[in-house]
């Protein structure tokens, strides 16, 4: 399972998530390649409602702060923006990727 933003996708693997930045946009505000994250690492995944602004999913871990606009998240490794257009989408995952962090 994975989900495809405007700056990356989350990929769900058994016991990690993987993020990667492939397009050109993707490379904009972050270092373009992949990097995983075991669920061991992370607290939870947050979504934020796209509306006047894009949406976005963040990774919630340890010692790190969870951004709060979708402004400060175009620079946080751990986050995925999103049109307005896929809140549905997106929040489905994230109730998934939560449910599968619990579990582990």
């Amino acid at each position: 399972m994975y989900f495809r933003g405007l700056n990356g996708t989350i990929e769900v693997l058994d016991n990690a998530l993987v993020i990667t930045r492939e397009k050109m946009l993707d490379g904009v505000f972050h270092e373009k390649g992949s990097f995983t994250i075991p669920f061991s690492a992370i607290n939870r995944i947050h979504f934020f409602r796209g509306g006047l602004t894009n949406g976005y999913l963040v990774l919630e871990r340890r010692s790190k702060r969870v951004p709060r606009t979708v402004f400060t998240a175009l620079n946080n490794d751990d986050a995925i923006i999103f049109r307005m257009t896929k809140n549905e989408e997106a929040e489905a995952f994230s109730d998934c990727v939560n449910r599968l962090i619990k579990e582990s």
